[in-house]
C-alpha cells in the first residue's frame, strides 16, 4: 500500500504539478512525497518495484497489472533519474524473465503487450515532457563515439572515474577508506587545474564516484571488492539451491538486492548513511523471505 500511494502520489503530482502535500517537481522531475530538494524517488521507487509488480503478477487481475505497470513505469522516467531508468528495466527483465520460466507461452504474449504499452507511454512522454526528453537526448550522445560527448552524457563522470581508479591503483589493498573518496579527490586527479569538481575555491572534488564497483575497489580496496563479490556469490548460491516455490516467495525480495547492489549503479555512494539504509534493510528482507521460503517448503521447493 505505501509503494502503491507513492505511485498515486506522483501521478498526481505530474497531473497539476503538485502532490498531495503541495510539493512541485524540482527542476521538472517528479519526486512526489520527496520534496522539493532533492530528486530521490527515481532511484527509490525502482528498487522497491519488485515488491509492488510481483505481488500484483499474483493477485491481481491482468488489466490491473498491465495499468501498474504503465503508471510505474511513467513516475520512474518521469522522475528523471538515468540509473533509475537502468535499475526499472532490469527489474521488468528480471520479472520477465521468470514469467517466461513459469509458462512460456501466456508470459511472452503478456511481455509483448507490456512492452508495448511501455513504449507507448514513454514515446508520448518524449513528446509532452521537456525534461525526460533532454534526458533522453542527453543520454543518446554516449553513443556518439567520442570522450567529450560521453563525458557530457555522463554528466562529467569521466573525470571522476579516472580518479577513482587511481586511488585504487595506488592503494590496492585496503583503498582510501569509506566514505574517505572525498579527502582524497584533489591528491589523485589526473588533472586538478581543469577537473570541473575542483574549479571552485576550496572545493573537496567530487564527493562520491558515481559507480558502484569503483566506489567499493577506490574505498575498500581489494578486501572491499573480495567481500562484494563473496555477497553476490551467496546471493547466487541461494537461489541455485533453492526449490521452485522457495524462489516464487522469495523473487521480489532477492530482485530487489540485486539491483540495488548492481555493480555498476552510478546514484547514490554505496557507505553513505542514507542508501546503506536502504542496501541493508532489502537484505533483511531477503534474508527473512529466504528464511521463511526454507522452513515452509521441503528440499525440493514444495509446501509442506
Amino acid at each position: 500500500w505505501v509503494l502503491l500511494i507513492w505511485v498515486a502520489d506522483a501521478l498526481l503530482q505530474i497531473a497539476v504539478g503538485y502532490n498531495s502535500l503541495g510539493y512541485t517537481a524540482p527542476g521538472g522531475r517528479i519526486n512526489g512525497f520527496f520534496g522539493e530538494l532533492r530528486p530521490e524517488l527515481g532511484v527509490h521507487l525502482p528498487v522497491l518495484a519488485p515488491l509492488l509488480l510481483f505481488y500484483a503478477y499474483r493477485f491481481w487481475p491482468k488489466l490491473g497489472q498491465l495499468i501498474l505497470l504503465v503508471a510505474v513505469t511513467l513516475v520512474v522516467f518521469m522522475s528523471g533519474s538515468r540509473n533509475g531508468w537502468i535499475m526499472f528495466t532490469m527489474v521488468f527483465a528480471g520479472l520477465a524473465t521468470w514469467m517466461v520460466w513459469q509458462d512460456r507461452k501466456k508470459a511472452l504474449r503478456w511481455i509483448a503487450l507490456a512492452a508495448i504499452f511501455m513504449a507507448a507511454t514513454l514515446t508520448g512522454t518524449y513528446f509532452v515532457s521537456a525534461t525526460f526528453a533532454s534526458k533522453v537526448n542527453l543520454s543518446l550522445r554516449a553513443f556518439s563515439g567520442d570522450m567529450e560527448s560521453f563525458d557530457a552524457a555522463t554528466s562529467s563522470r569521466v573525470p571522476i572515474w579516472q580518479t577513482a581508479s587511481r586511488m585504487f591503483i595506488d592503494n590496492p589493498i585496503n583503498g582510501v577508506g569509506a566514505r574517505g573518496f572525498r579527502y582524497a579527490y584533489r591528491n589523485y586527479s589526473p588533472d586538478p587545474e581543469n577537473d570541473p569538481f575542483l574549479s571552485e575555491p576550496g572545493s573537496l572534488g567530487a564527493y562520491q564516484p558515481h559507480l558502484t564497483l569503483l566506489e567499493i575497489g577506490a574505498e575498500t580496496g581489494i578486501i572491499g571488492l573480495a567481500g562484494f563479490a563473496g555477497a553476490w556469490g551467496l546471493l547466487i548460491m541461494v537461489w541455485w539451491r533453492a526449490g521452485p516455490n522457495q524462489r516464487q516467495e522469495f523473487l521480489p525480495y532477492i530482485l530487489a538486492v540485486a539491483v540495488v547492489f548492481f555493480p555498476l549503479n552510478s546514484h547514490h555512494a554505496l557507505y553513505a548513511s542514507d542508501w546503506s539504509a536502504v542496501c541493508f534493510w532489502l537484505t533483511a528482507l531477503f534474508c527473512a523471505a529466504a528464511g521463511y521460503a526454507a522452513r515452509t517448503t521441503d528440499h525440493r521447493g514444495m509446501v509442506r
